[in-house]
C-alpha cells in the first residue's frame, strides 16, 4: 500500500476555488458546510491530544499525520462494513502478524512514542469488528475540544479532495455535551480492544533483540502463534457461524484466498470440540506445543535454497551512504516490502551495555578453557574478529575506495581452531549482534555441507546482499581445492573480480589439515583461536553462554553503520594505505566507543591486523628444523656465493599431503628452487625467519673473541 508522508500529501483538504458542497469530502463545520484543510481540522498547535477509531493506510502515513500531537490514542477499525470479509481479515490480521508488521514501519520516533506511552494503538478482540469514525481533539491546558465524526478514515484518500472518494465528516467545536458523550463512547469501544502490537515486539525492540517478523524462523513464528491464542482467546469466539464466515471470504482475492485458508486451516489445528459440546475450545498449550510440525507446515509449506540458509539481508544505498535491511518478496505477496533504513544512533548507556556483553563473550575463552592464556593474545585474536565482523558490510566499500590491489582487502576471513576451541559459538554470537535475530545456535549460521555443491558459494558471493556468509566446518580442502568453483582458482577470481556491492564470507575450519597456497593466503584473514574449551567447565560453560546471547542485541552494530555512513559521507579513509590495515575505521570507532562511555580500553583491544598465517608457518617449519635437523643439507657456496640448505621432504612427512602443507606455510622468497624431490632453500634467510640461529654457520672473529 503506497505510504503519502509528504507535507503535501498531509493537507489532503486543499482549498479548492468551488463549491464546497461539490467537495468529495465533504465538511459540515459547526453548522457551515466549508473547504478545511487537513493542518486546519487537526490542528496539533491548537490541540495536543488526539483520541480516535478510524481504518490506517499505513504505519508511515500514520505517524505523519498524528506526529505534532503530545498524546494519541487510536483504535484501529476495518476498512469497509462487509461483515464476513471483515472477520475474516481480522483474523488472518492475527495470525499473519499485522500489528508487529505495524510497529516495524513505523520511524524510530514513532516506535519511541509507542514504548513510552505516548502513543496507544489497539484494536478489536477477536469477537467483534469496529467500524466506527470518531476523532477527538483537545487541549490539556485550554481545554478546548472539538470532534470530527462521519465516514471518513484515516487515509491518504479520505479526506482527498483531488480523489473522488465520496466521504462526509461534520465538525464540532466546544460542544462540551457531545464531546463528553462521544468520549464515552470512545472508552467503551476500548474496553473491547486490545494492544494492537504485542507487548514482547516493543520488549525485543527496547533491546534490539528483533529486526523483522520476515526474519522469524519456522519454530520461532509457530511458538509466537501458540502465544497469540493463548493471549487473544480467538478458538472459543469462532463459533459456527464465524467460521462459516471465513471460509466464504475466500473467494475475494487470490491472496486473501490463500492467506484466509491458511488462518481457518491454523484455527482447526489448534481448537479442539469437547464432548456434549458444539462450541470449540484452545488445546492446553502441551497439545499446541506436539502440533509444531503440523502448524509449520501449514504455514511454511514451500522452502527456497535461501530461505533455508535463513541468511539475513542487508543492501547498501549509493546514494544516501545507508544501509537498508531488505525484505524478500513472498511468494503470494502482491507487492514486496520496501527496504527499511538499518543505522541507528545509539546512547552512550546502550553502547556501554553491548560493550560489557562483548567483553561477557570475550573473556569466555580465558575462563572456561583448559589452559588460559597469560598473554592475553587469544582474546585479542578474539576482538580482531568480531572488529572483522563489524566491518564486513563495508569491507566492499573499503576495497572500492583503496589505491592499491583489490587483493590486499581480503574477502574471507577464515577462522582456525582445534574441535572445542568455541568457533562455532562465535559465529552464532556474531551473526546475534549483528543481525540481531535470536535463533535456535545451528540457525544462526549455514554449514558448509549444504552449500559445498551445485556452485552455491560463488552465487552467493555474487548477490548484492553485504551482509557476511557465516559459514562453519568448512572443510581445508575447499581452500586447496582444483575443482571448480573451489579453491584457489575460486578464491583468486572472486578476490580480483567483485567490484560492487557484495558480502564477504567468515568461516570456521580445523587448523589440523589447513594450508593453502601464497596466491591464496594473501587474499584471506587468517585468525587462529588456540585454547580450547574445558569439558569438566562445559555446563557452567553453556549456562554462561546462553545468558550472554540472551543479553546481546544488534543496538551496537547499528549504531555503528551509522559511524560508517557519516564517514563515508564524509571521505574519510576507511583504509589505512600505510599499514595496510583494512580494519582501521573499525579500530577508530571501538576506540570512539571506550573513550565515550568512560571505559577503559580492554588490554585485547588489537591495535593492528594479525598474520596468524604466516606465524602457523613460522611454526611448522621451525618445528621441522628442530626435530629433524639432520635431514637439512647445508652449503654455503652453492648458489652465487649464499648459503642454501636442502632437504628431501618426502623422506620426512608420512604422506604426500604433508609435503604439500609445508610448502604452502613457506615464505615464498625463502625458495631456491624445488629441484626434483629436493627443495632448495635461502640458509641465513630461513634461519632468521623461524627464529634460530644458523648452527653451521662459521663464526666471525668478533664473535669468536666475544663469545657470540
Amino acid at each position: 500500500m503506497q505510504d503519502y508522508t509528504s507535507e503535501a500529501q498531509i493537507d489532503m483538504l486543499s482549498v479548492l476555488e468551488k463549491d464546497p458542497f461539490d467537495n468529495p469530502c465533504c465538511v459540515i463545520q459547526n453548522n457551515k458546510c466549508m473547504d478545511a484543510t487537513w493542518r486546519e481540522l487537526f490542528d496539533a498547535h491548537k490541540y495536543d491530544t488526539l483520541k480516535c477509531v478510524t481504518y490506517v493506510s499505513s504505519a508511515g502515513f500514520f505517524a505523519k499525520s498524528v506526529g505534532k500531537f503530545k498524546q494519541v490514542g487510536i483504535i484501529i477499525g476495518i476498512e469497509k462494513g462487509e461483515v464476513k470479509q471483515a472477520f475474516a481479515d481480522s483474523m488472518r490480521a492475527r495470525i499473519s502478524g499485522d500489528g508487529t508488521k505495524f510497529f516495524e514501519e513505523l520511524p524510530d520516533e514513532g516506535k519511541k512514542r509507542m514504548i513510552e506511552g505516548d502513543v496507544v494503538i489497539r484494536y478489536s478482540k477477536a469477537d467483534c469488528i469496529i467500524h466506527s469514525k470518531i476523532y477527538l481533539l483537545s487541549n490539556s491546558q485550554t481545554e478546548d475540544n472539538r470532534i470530527i465524526i462521519g465516514s471518513a478514515n484515516l487515509t491518504n484518500t479520505a479526506f482527498d479532495n483531488a480523489v473522488k472518494q465520496y466521504e462526509d465528516v461534520m465538525v464540532f467545536d466546544n460542544n462540551n455535551a457531545l464531546f463528553s458523550i462521544y468520549n464515552k463512547r470512545y472508552e467503551a469501544i476500548y474496553a473491547h480492544t486490545q494492544d494492537y502490537v504485542p507487548q514482547d515486539v516493543r520488549d525485543r525492540y527496547v533491546t534490539g533483540k528483533v529486526v523483522s517478523i520476515a526474519d522469524f524462523t519456522p519454530e520461532e513464528k509457530t511458538e509466537e502463534l501458540i502465544e497469540l491464542f493463548e493471549r487473544e482467546n480467538i478458538v472459543p469466539v469462532c463459533t459456527e457461524t464465524m467460521m462459516k464466515y471465513v471460509q466464504e471470504a475466500q473467494a475475494e482475492t487470490d491472496k486473501s484466498q490463500t492467506e484466509v485458508k491458511t488462518s481457518f486451516e491454523v484455527i482447526s489445528v489448534v481448537s479442539k470440540m469437547p464432548k456434549n459440546s458444539t462450541v470449540p475450545v484452545l488445546k492446553t498449550k502441551a497439545e499446541m506445543v506436539a502440533t509444531k510440525t503440523k502448524i509449520i507446515d501449514i504455514l511454511f509449506h514451500t522452502t527456497k535454497k535461501e530461505n533455508e540458509l535463513a541468511r539475513f539481508t542487508l543492501t547498501y544505498n549509493d546514494a544516501d551512504k545507508h544501509q537498508y535491511v531488505v525484505y524478500p518478496k513472498k511468494q503470494d505477496e502482491l507487492v514486496p516490502r520496501q527496504p527499511e533504513m538499518y543505522d541507528r544512533q545509539a546512547t552512550s548507556e546502550e553502547v556501554k551495555g553491548a560493550l560489557l556483553n562483548l567483553d561477557s563473550f570475550i573473556t569466555a575463552y580465558q575462563k572456561f578453557v583448559h589452559t588460559a592464556d597469560s598473554t592475553g593474545e587469544n582474546l585479542s585474536h578474539i576482538f580482531e574478529i568480531m572488529l572483522y565482523a563489524f566491518t564486513a558490510a563495508y569491507i566492499f566499500r573499503v576495497r572500492q575506495t583503496t589505491s592499491g590491489s583489490k587483493a590486499d582487502i581480503p574477502i574471507m576471513l577464515v577462522i582456525g581452531g582445534r574441535p572445542a576451541s568455541g568457533k562455532s559459538n562465535m559465529l552464532a554470537y556474531i551473526d546475534r549482534v549483528l543481525s540481531g535475530r535470536q535463533l535456535p545456535l545451528e540457525r544462526h549460521y549455514i554449514q558448509y555441507k549444504n552449500i559445498e555443491k551445485g556452485g552455491t558459494i560463488p552465487g552467493l558471493f555474487q548477490t548484492d546482499n553485504t551482509y557476511p556468509l557465516l559459514v562453519d566446518e568448512v572443510a581445508p580442502s575447499f581452500f586447496s581445492s582444483k575443482y571448480s568453483g573451489k579453491g584457489e582458482e575460486l578464491i583468486k577470481y572472486l578476490s580480483n573480480t567483485l567490484s560492487g556491492r557484495h558480502p564477504v564470507m567468515i568461516c570456521t575450519t580445523n587448523t589440523g589439515a589447513f594450508s593453502i597456497p601464497a596466491q591464496v593466503a594473501r587474499r584471506i584473514y587468517y585468525l587462529q583461536v588456540d585454547s580450547s574449551f574445558d569439558e569438566e567447565l562445559k555446563a557452567q560453560a553453556n549456562e554462561y553462554y546462553e545468558n550472554v546471547m540472551a543479553n546481546a542485541n544488534n543496538i551496537l552494530f547499528r549504531d555503528f553503520c551509522n559511524r560508517m555512513s557519516l564517514a563515508i559521507s564524509g571521505n574519510e579513509s576507511l583504509f589505512d594505505e600505510g599499514n595496510v590495515d583494512y580494519l582501521h575505521m573499525a579500530r577508530q570507532i571501538f576506540a570512539q566507543y571506550y573513550a565515550e562511555t568512560g571505559m577503559e580500553k580492554p588490554k585485547y583491544f588489537s591495535e593492528s591486523l594479525y598474520h596468524d598465517y604466516t606465524a602457523r608457518g613460522q611454526n611448522l617449519w621451525r618445528t621441522l628444523f628442530l626435530q629433524k635437523q639432520e635431514s637439512f643439507s647445508y652449503n654455503d657456496n652453492e648458489k652465487n656465493g649464499e648459503a642454501v640448505l636442502t632437504i628431501n621432504l618426502k623422506t620426512i612427512a608420512s604422506v604426500t599431503r604433508d609435503n604439500l602443507v609445508y610448502m604452502n606455510y613457506l615464505r615464498p622468497d625463502l625458495l631456491v628452487e624445488e629441484a626434483g624431490v629436493f627443495t632448495v632453500l635461502r640458509a641465513e634467510a630461513f634461519c632468521e625467519w623461524i627464529g634460530v640461529k644458523n648452527p653451521w654457520r662459521k663464526k666471525t672473529l668478533l664473535e669468536k673473541l666475544f663469545g657470540k
